[in-house]
This record gives structure tokens, C-alpha cells and sequence, in this order.
């Protein structure tokens, strides 16, 4: 039978949002920096006993005594089988399963170890070399940029003799072969085959992955005349640079705390910042964040602030990055950017005029919408007909990179009423074919004011909420199935929820239901067009025409704003999950289950509620 490789499943468990998967079942309380507490999905109980550490990756009940990773929470709770289970996690961590359906090479796992002992053991190596006479040069360098010895101790540095050899010795005297270096990264090969050590006379930073497993090292060199002033490791069996970020499991661990999180350039940066209080910094690894690692920070903060040099290189850099991230922004997920002073980074800005000096210029840190306006605007004056079209072509480009429609819709209207503001015109609506969009006028307005003003959850409480909840139990569960087709995208972010929903007042909604996720399962397209005579042929179109079928959006009075395919999936998605509570809670109250009173039934305590908005 095949299986997956263990390099692939030990890099799941370390990429895992454990807190997360098992929030969406268990009301998680913080239990300090990485641990979160439960009442125990497995057993009754009233007191706290079920634990989650995100830094192990693992569950753990000290009561029922359950425990496991976050796979094999999936496969308890919803009763999944094992690669049903790693395909679900894999989805959170945003990895790809690897094909089984051939012969998996154990050799490559065997590889994968034995380059996580290699990095172990130099890692321990460079620690003691730097506290060696031959580190003499290397710790002077270092308290020379203001670093001391319980500094280089918190983030491990170390230091690689000029003549490296030694550490290759040791480690085959130790049974870790040349192979298993060269998996590692520490060691090189030339074009005649010979082999040498990849790190010499730097300076080394031990470069973590989330969990504070070492997975590569950054190296400065020591000689002022080495033109590669600092060198990381190359890609292996256990890193990928473009995913990885610089102190990223000490900031993932003191995020929380500090309710922000920063990202700076260089190694010395988030040093010098974490020494003076602002322990929630990353960098990427000398190169330009890539979109990967925009996504690898958002796991950790929603809106990180990028630390850019004031100077014009700064500038550039944080266009570049801006225009990285665009086509990724969603609701809630963007970046803030603060510029320092001219001439200054981070490190010497906090050693020179300390930490109230950093806090200042990041307190102050301008939206992405902002640096997008600004950064167009200045590149030619408005004095003609000709600029101010170029002008604007050049806003729509930025707009129609953004992939999530709501907030491409939200940058128009943003950049329209700049540029009403700025040059007294009409900012018009360019699709990607270059065509004139139609502007959004009559319902469209109106729905995207209530919902500026509400928010898609409170659309659909205002109607239902402050009613008996029975009231429009059929035309609510109508518009939960109606909103997966009208808004194709919406199935992948509500899939799980979506195959759980009760349906009390048109049970025959779990044959749609059915369909839905088999198509979805299979990759067949879920959208107005398609799935309407699919459900035709299949006898099922019946039970959504008293709601709001595909050809029926006019019919507006029978459908709830969130179901419309002009709201965007932000909207779609708050609505539909604000639709789903309260549809949990109406079953509920009229089908208890049976260890319910009926008292706790109708009345539940604060404890127990249902919320009513998805939690942050």
C-alpha cells in the first residue's frame, strides 16, 4: 500500500494551524504564548482538561487522555479517513499532498532526517566555535553592532572557522555522512566533484522554521573584501526560502501579546528590535517578500507592517511589495508600511534613539491604499487630458490585480472618490478585456451602503435575529444552498460547514447539498450556469425555485443580500456564516439534543451561545 513520505507529514505537523482546526469544534481559551484549553471534545466534562500546544503541533486531554496532531483530530471528530484527513489539513496549511499512487522512495525520508540531525549538530557546533579563541573576530563584530552574549545566546548565533573543514570531520566521525551534508546545505560541491565547506568565517544565524526546528543558516562574512556579504543556504530536502521567514517562531509566540507584527530587512533588525521590546519581527532572507511569505505572516498577524528604509531605495522596495501582495488581498488581510528616517534602519534606530523612536514611526504606519494612491499620483503631473487618462489606466491596472472582488470593488470606490476629490472627474470602471464595466447603480448601491453600514452578518440578524428564529427557516436554509452556487468561490472556504448544516424546514436540501459536494469534490465547476440544468436532469431544481434560483436574482423581496453575486465573496462569506448560527441555533431550540434540558434548550447561558459573527 502506498504511503505518504514522513518528511511530507512532519512538515504538515509543523505547518499545521492546529489552534485553528481544532477552534472550528472546540471553544479554545489562551492558555499561554502557544497553548490554548478546551472543554474536551471526546468525553463529557465541566472543567478544562483538553490542551493545544501550537508549537508541538499536538492535542492533548489530560482527562479522556486523547491526543494526537492535527490530522488525527480530523479523523476523530469527523469520522474521516486518513488521507481524507491530510488532504483537509493540508488544505489549512496551504501545502500540496504528494501523489501516492505509485511506489514512495523511502530513501527520500531517510534523507530528510538525517539533514535535520546535520543542522542539529552544526548548529551546536557554530555555537561553540563562537565561544572559542578562533571566534575572537566574530564576537567583536558582534558587540560592535551592539549585540552581547545573552543576545547571541537568545537567537543561537555562532561562528564558521575560516578553514571548515573540521565540522564535515566530526560529523562523519559522528555516522553523519557527506550526503547528509550536502542534503543540509553545509556543504558544496564543485564541478569536479569534490566537496568543501559552504560556510566559512561568518558570522551564523540559525534560520527556524515555526516550530524552532533549525532548517538552514544565514552567514555575514568577516572579511570586509567578500564581495557575498552574507550568504544563506540554498534550498534542500528541508528548506524552501521563499516560504520562510527569520524569527518566525519566536514571533509567532509573542504576536499575540503585542498585537502586531513587523517586518523588517535584515538579520540585525530583528535583533536589535526584539532586544528592545518589539519581539514580534521577521525578516525574509535577503531577498524581496515573496508572495509566499506574505501569506506565511498573515498566518501569524492579518495586517503585518513592512519596515522600509526612507531613502528611495525604500520606496521602490515597498512598491514592489505592494505590488506582490495585491492580487492576494482579502477582507481584513493587507499590510501597513512604515518608513524610517533617511539614512536609518531599524537597528540603528533603536540603538541610537531607543524604542519610543520605533514605536512612533510604526503607530504611524500608512495603509496599502495609501502607498497605492500616493505612489501613482506622484509619477506625472494632472495638467492634460492625456495624464490624467494615463492616470487612471494606471489605477485600474492596480485595481484589476486584486483577485477578491469585493475588495477590488472597495479599491474603486476608494480611488473614485480620490479622484473625484483630486482632478473633479469620474473614475471609470476598466475590466481586464479593457471595456468600460457598467457602474453599480440602483439595488447594488444601496446593498453595498447597508453593508458598510451593518456588515454581512447583520443583514441577515436585522431579519432574523430579534424575530422568533422560525420565522423564514425555509427561505434561510433556501439561500445557505443558493449563496454555494450564486458565488462559485464561496464552496472552498465553507466546504466543511456547508456538509454539516441541519435541514429542518426543506430536508430535501441535503440531496442538493449531496450533489454540491460531489461536484465540488471533483473539480466540476459550481456556478449559476452549469449547475441549473446539472440539477434539472437529477429532478432537483424544484426546491430552490421558491427562493432564489439562478434566473430569479430580480425576485430581490425572497433573498437575503449575502446570496447576490454582486455583493462579492467578503460579503457572501460573513453573510452565509452569519446564516449558518443562526440556523444552528433555531435547530437548536427545536430539536435539542436529547441530554438537553429544556430550559438549556431555549435559553442557553453566555457560555454557550452561539455567536452570532465569526470570531476573529
Amino acid at each position: 500500500m502506498a504511503r505518504l513520505p514522513d518528511s511530507f507529514l512532519e512538515e504538515l505537523k509543523s505547518r499545521a494551524p492546529i489552534a485553528a482546526i481544532v477552534g472550528q469544534t472546540v471553544r479554545l481559551r489562551a492558555a499561554g504564548a502557544g497553548r490554548h484549553k478546551g472543554l474536551c471534545p471526546f468525553h463529557d466534562e465541566k472543567t478544562p482538561s483538553f490542551h493545544v500546544d501550537e508549537a508541538k503541533g499536538f492535542y492533548h486531554c489530560f482527562g479522556c487522555k486523547a491526543s494526537g496532531t492535527a490530522v488525527n483530530f480530523v479523523m476523530a471528530t469527523e469520522n474521516l479517513t486518513f488521507m481524507d484527513a491530510v488532504r483537509k489539513v493540508a488544505a489549512h496549511a496551504g501545502m500540496e499532498v504528494p501523489r501516492t499512487g505509485g511506489r514512495v522512495d523511502p530513501e527520500r525520508g531517510r534523507r530528510w532526517r538525517r539533514a535535520r540531525e546535520a543542522l542539529d549538530a552544526a548548529r551546536a557546533y557554530f555555537e561553540t566555535e563562537l565561544r572559542t579563541p578562533g571566534g575572537s573576530a566574530a564576537r567583536k563584530y558582534l558587540k560592535a553592532r551592539g549585540i552581547q552574549g545573552a543576545e547571541a545566546r537568545a537567537f543561537r548565533l555562532g561562528y564558521a572557522p575560516r578553514h571548515g573543514g573540521d565540522l564535515s570531520e566530526r560529523m562523519q566521525a559522528a555516522g553523519i555522512s557527506q550526503e547528509a551534508q550536502l542534503d543540509a546545505g553545509l556543504l558544496g560541491r564543485d564541478d569536479s566533484g569534490r566537496t568543501y565547506p559552504f560556510f566559512r568565517d561568518r558570522v551564523m544565524f540559525p534560520i527556524a522554521d515555526r516550530l524552532g526546528e533549525v532548517v538552514a543558516f544565514g552567514g555575514r562574512a568577516l572579511d570586509p573584501k567578500n564581495p557575498a556579504k552574507y550568504l544563506n543556504s540554498r534550498e534542500t530536502v528541508v528548506f524552501e526560502k521563499g516560504r520562510t521567514l527569520y524569527n518566525m517562531h519566536q514571533a509567532r509566540q509573542a504576536v499575540r501579546a503585542a498585537g502586531a507584527l513587523y517586518v523588517v530587512e535584515g538579520y540585525m533588525d530583528v535583533i536589535a528590535l526584539s532586544t528592545h521590546g518589539f519581539q514580534a519581527t521577521v525578516a525574509p532572507l535577503g531577498t524581496a517578500l515573496t508572495s509566499d511569505q506574505i501569506r506565511v505572516a498573515w498566518q501569524l498577524h492579518d495586517e503585518p507592517v513592512l519596515c522600509m528604509d526612507g531613502d528611495a531605495a525604500g520606496r521602490a522596495a515597498a512598491v514592489r511589495a505592494m505590488e506582490t501582495v495585491l492580487p492576494s488581498l482579502a477582507a481584513g488581510r493587507s499590510l501597513r508600511f512604515a518608513f524610517l528616517p533617511s539614512g536609518e534602519d531599524p537597528d540603528s534606530l533603536v540603538r541610537s534613539r531607543g524604542a519610543d523612536a520605533f514605536r512612533e514611526i510604526v503607530t504611524d504606519a500608512r495603509p496599502l491604499v495609501d502607498l497605492a494612491w500616493e505612489t501613482e499620483y506622484a509619477r506625472e503631473g494632472l495638467d492634460t487630458p492625456e495624464r490624467k487618462v494615463h492616470f487612471q489606466e494606471r489605477l485600474n491596472r492596480l485595481v484589476q490585480a486584486i483577485e477578491d472582488r469585493a475588495v477590488r470593488d472597495a479599491y474603486h470606490e476608494e480611488f473614485a472618490r480620490r479622484y473625484q476629490e483630486t482632478c473633479q472627474g469620474t473614475l471609470e470602471v476598466r475590466t481586464p478585456a479593457g471595456g468600460t464595466a457598467r457602474r453599480a447603480t440602483g439595488h447594488a448601491v444601496r446593498f453595498r451602503e447597508r453593508f458598510a453600514k451593518r456588515g454581512p452578518d447583520g443583514l441577515v440578524t436585522e431579519r432574523h435575529r430579534d424575530a422568533q428564529l422560525n420565522l423564514g427557516a425555509a427561505r434561510r436554509e433556501r439561500s445557505i444552498v443558493q449563496a454555494v452556487i450564486n458565488v462559485p468561490e464561496l464552496l472552498d472556504h465553507v466546504e466543511e460547514k456547508f456538509a454539516e448544516v441541519p435541514f429542518r424546514a426543506v430536508p430535501d436540501l441535503d440531496a442538493v447539498r449531496m450533489e454540491l459536494l460531489n461536484r465540488h469534490a471533483h473539480s466540476d465547476p459550481v456556478d449559476p450556469s452549469s449547475v441549473r440544468p446539472w440539477l434539472e436532469g437529477r429532478g432537483l431544481a424544484g426546491l430552490l425555485d421558491e427562493g432564489a434560483s439562478s434566473d430569479r436574482w430580480d425576485s430581490r423581496r425572497v433573498v437575503e443580500p449575502f446570496v447576490l453575486p454582486d455583493g462579492g465573496l467578503s460579503a457572501a462569506l460573513a453573510g452565509w456564516e452569519a446564516a449558518v448560527e443562526i440556523q444552528l441555533a433555531w435547530v437548536h431550540r427545536h430539536d435539542p439534543p436529547p441530554s438537553a434540558t429544556t430550559d438549556q434548550a431555549v435559553a442557553p447561558g453566555p457560555d454557550e451561545e452561539i455567536p452570532w459573527s465569526p470570531q476573529p
